[in-house]
């Protein structure tokens, strides 16, 4: 902290000086300053979290017409009369009133998923997986956590999908791939002060490369997509699968 204490005189010229006049013709100021330096502290990630199967399942968070995470496996069609109720919902009783009105029918929920869901790559082979948003509105940023197997597959890069560029404007996209617990922090977000986009489109594009024969599921997790106004959107998600395949010793002399 600095302080800063200031002295001065205003009055007429010359007459302000002269002993005794100066109490008649002036007047004497006083001024206090303190100053503060504030210290700025950025954090940095220098571990992910621990994540395990049981972290992935699906948590259903406030009222059954508005759920902030639910997986494409677990949304059931209506059953018929008689049938056993969906999971997670509670049975109404006969007669009893419904606590909040049904989705319109023919309506769609906004979706967020992978494109190829299946892709096939020999060791060391590249491929692009597009995650794809469908019928969202007015979405301006898309934070996730993305999950897989580092024995079979590895994250490369992440590319831009031009469905949040709505034109030439400037995309951030944020990458943080731990290689050893098979997690990347993915992040796209439209520029501040913009409107979000509405519609279906491919947000971005994940390069992964096979390392190791066998399969991996791609699992995206913790969403946090909202709108230009900061309010969630809800999204349905669903998993991809990639398959590694051995190289062959013909195909193996042959590179």
């Amino acid at each position: 902290m600095e302080k800063t204490d200031t002295k001065g005189r205003n009055g007429w010229p010359g007459l302000g000086s002269v002993p005794l006049l100066h109490y008649l013709f002036s007047e004497d100021t006083k001024s206090y300053e303190d100053d503060e330096i504030l210290i700025i502290l950025t954090p940095k990630i220098v571990r992910m979290p621990e994540w395990t199967r049981a972290n992935l399942r699906p948590l259903y968070t406030g009222s059954d017409a508005l759920v902030q995470v639910k997986r494409e496996s677990e949304i059931r069609a209506p059953q018929a009369d008689g049938a056993a109720p969906i999971a997670g919902v509670a049975a109404n009783p006969a007669g009893a009133a419904t606590g909040a009105a049904a989705p319109a029918q023919g309506a769609q929920s906004a979706q967020m998923r992978f494109e190829p869901r299946n892709t096939t790559l020999k060791v060391g082979e590249k491929a692009t997986i597009g995650v794809v948003v469908d019928n969202v509105n007015d979405l301006f940023s898309v934070p996730f956590l993305l999950q897989y197997n580092p024995a079979v597959i590895s994250v490369e890069e992440v590319q831009h999908g031009g469905f949040l560029q709505s034109g030439n404007q400037e995309i951030a996209i944020v990458q943080r791939v731990d290689p050893t617990r098979g997690q990347a922090i993915i992040s796209a977000t439209r520029q501040p002060n913009t409107a979000g986009v509405s519609g279906t489109g491919t947000i971005m594009g994940v390069v992964v490369k096979a390392i190791g024969p066998g399969n991996s599921n791609l699992s995206i997790v913790q969403v946090n997509a909202k709108d230009s106004q900061q309010r969630p959107i809800p999204l349905v998600t669903s998993e991809g699968d990639v398959a590694g395949a051995a190289v062959s010793r013909s195909e193996w002399r042959a590179a």
